[in-house]
């Protein structure tokens, strides 16, 4: 191996003698469990997927089930349902009726017509032609289930009251077998409601924001405040998630590919990658000792405060926080001290690498091969199986 001018003076380099031949001789698997194992998952699945393709019927998988266990767009099940591919849910368990079209309301919603088990049933009030025209569901009376239950005035709208009739029998609050009319869209051959529709559908049968999920979770959360405090918690960080989700499918896919092949030529000039990685060690101390300290003063600011603002149990979280973040502060300053060495001797193998990268630069590119190879073959085998 030669020497190039930017390298370091490692020394002359080494030379084989003539009659050198490799560690051929010495080569042997060193993992046969492990191979055995990916082998017989190999087998396993393609035997699987062979057997689906004979045996199964993807779409099962793919199309909706009704809750008569008929498959909406197809002819599986007790009725032929090709010519209602799509389901409009009726329930929160996933019950629901096949359809021609996921209905499109002007009004988004029509709190005066249920889409039932038995079809629609509409009471004085709703848009009965636009509602009628728009929702087409298949014909039930035809079912080998004798037990379908259908929607009366008692049942489903008692004295044509709608807050009554979202408490009612048939509606139970999005749990019986009947629900609204409302405004969707399609996802997957599933009619998804409009959140504006639910909305405005909840202005009329909900006006004091009775809701069975949220009545649950706020009788649970009741019992304990550090449960209340923990769901609050987990409540917003999902929310975030969902709020930032397209910035983090960019910054997560797109960027650390640009940032990587920069990266890797920065690594080359000379100086750039010891200051980087312990800048990087330096930074990540510093900002766990930030953090800490940030944890400590707020806490005690908050304890401060004249009224009170803050429980006391919300003050020992922040307190206790701190000290925490000053533990993992001091041992990670140990392991880096202890470390020191083996953190050089990873330096100069990143530089090496550094150097195979910019020459075969395509070799980033595996990684993204491989895993759209395992999703293909995942496709494939699931929608066959």
């Amino acid at each position: 191996m030669g020497k190039g001018a930017n390298d370091e003076d490692l020394g002359d380099p080494l030379q084989a003698p003539p009659d050198f031949d490799g560690p051929i001789r010495s080569r042997r698997m060193t993992d046969v469990l492990c191979t055995i194992l990916l082998w017989c998952m190999w087998i396993s699945m393609t035997g699987l997927g062979i057997y689906g393709m004979q045996n199964g019927d993807y779409r099962l998988i793919i199309y909706p089930l009704d809750y008569d266990g008929n498959v909406c767009g197809t002819d599986l099940g007790d009725m032929d349902m090709t010519e209602f591919p799509y389901l409009y849910y009726v329930n929160d368990y996933s019950g629901g009726v096949c359809v021609k079209e996921c209905p499109s309301l002007a009004d988004l919603a029509d709190p005066y017509t249920l889409v039932t088990y038995d079809g629609l049933y509409q009471v004085e009030g709703s848009a009965n032609a636009d509602v009628a025209a728009n929702i087409s569901i298949a014909d039930y009376s035809s079912s080998g289930n004798n037990n379908t239950l259908s929607c009366t005035e008692n049942l489903c709208y008692p004295n044509g009251n709608p807050e009554s009739s979202y408490s009612s029998f048939g509606v139970n609050q999005g749990k019986g077998y009947a629900y609204y009319a409302v405004d969707t869209y399609e996802v997957f051959w599933r009619c998804v409601f409009n959140d504006k529709g639910i909305d405005q559908l909840n202005e009329v049968v909900a006006p004091n924001g009775s809701n069975f999920t949220e009545d649950v979770i706020s009788s649970f959360t009741s019992q304990s405040e550090y449960v209340k405090q923990g769901y609050g918690i987990w409540e917003n960080l999902f929310n975030d998630l969902w709020l930032s989700r397209y910035y983090i499918l960019g910054i997560g896919f797109g960027a650390p590919m640009v940032i990587g092949f920069i990266y890797s030529f920065l690594l080359r000039i000379p100086c750039v990658l010891r200051i980087m990685v312990w800048f990087s060690i330096f930074a990540t101390v510093g900002i766990v000792f930030a953090g800490a300290w940030y944890a400590g003063m707020t806490a005690s600011q908050w304890k401060d405060l004249d009224p009170p603002i803050y429980t006391e149990d919300e003050i020992k979280v922040a307190t206790y926080a701190s000290y925490a973040l000053y533990a993992v502060g001091g041992l990670l300053t140990l392991l880096f001290l202890f470390m020191r060495k083996r953190i050089q001797l990873a330096m100069g193998c990143v530089k090496e690498a550094s150097k195979a990268i910019t020459k075969m630069p395509a070799i980033i590119f595996f990684p993204v091969l491989q895993a759209l190879g395992f999703c293909c073959f995942m496709v494939a085998w699931t929608v066959f199986s």
